[in-house]
């Protein structure tokens, strides 16, 4: 990922429809999440994904970091 809020799904690519505000993509209505966690460098990273791409995130088993 390019930048830390580069906003495109980081699995398929998709862009997110057109928001006032990021709280917008998380709602109900557009279902996209944000994962942020610490790579083995400490470094914070964030990842945007569809609700598509979520949904097979969560089933294989991703899960969120615990900070």
């Amino acid at each position: 990922m390019d930048k830390p809020y580069d906003k495109k799904c980081i699995d398929c690519g998709e862009l997110p429809p057109p928001t006032e505000t990021n709280f917008t993509l998380i709602s109900d209505r557009h279902g996209w999440r944000l994962r942020r966690y610490r790579n083995d460098a400490g470094k914070v990273l964030f990842e945007w994904r569809c609700p598509e791409c979520w949904t097979r995130f969560r089933a294989a088993g991703g899960a969120v970091r615990q900070q």
